[in-house]
């Protein structure tokens, strides 16, 4: 499970870079002679209140995630649609909470919303093979097999080995 301190195959997590950062920063200040410019020690709060900003939404964003997980789970999805909406407020941070997004909209049969989550989600995640094998499956239930078909083969261009993806995509020829 990708959670706070975890790194997603796709970039690390940006909380871990600013607190790096901030860390170097204090290291390297405090062997330095009083006579350092006066700008580093008024930068450091300044820095602190970034990292606890970025910090908090990505508590944030785990916190939806993680309920968004389990209203799947339980088969809940008016919750599931509260959790999602909070999750993609919060940020971008996990390409899951758009798979789960889509998730809810085609269970409604709105399949143009499922794949406007599904196209917001390659946005940020554009090497997700779970979000391009959604966005076709939507594509697909929305009657639009030329697309659907892109988007499964790109699917699978990014991971060979979704035996589900190769499955989906014979579905889709099977429709034309």
């Amino acid at each position: 499970v990708h959670s706070f301190f975890s790194f997603p195959r796709e970039r690390v997590e940006s909380s871990f870079f600013v607190w790096a950062v901030l860390g170097l920063i204090t290291a390297l200040t405090a062997r330095v002679p009083i006579r350092i410019d006066r700008r580093i020690p008024i930068l450091m709060p300044i820095l602190a209140t970034a990292c606890l900003a970025i910090t908090a939404l990505e508590i944030r964003f785990d916190r939806a995630l993680l309920g968004a997980l389990q209203s799947f789970a339980g088969g809940d999805l008016i919750d599931l649609a509260r959790h999602t909406r909070e999750g993609v407020r919060a940020g971008p941070f996990d390409s899951r909470i758009f798979l789960l997004q889509n998730k809810v909209f085609q269970s409604q049969q709105n399949f143009s919303r499922a794949q406007e989550a599904c196209l917001e989600g390659l946005r940020y995640h554009p090497n997700s093979p779970e979000l391009y094998g959604d966005l076709g499956m939507a594509y697909a239930r929305a009657g639009d097999t030329t697309r659907a078909e892109q988007a499964l083969l790109r699917a699978i261009e990014l991971s060979p080995a979704q035996h589900q993806t190769l499955n989906n995509l014979g579905g889709v020829y099977q429709k034309r």
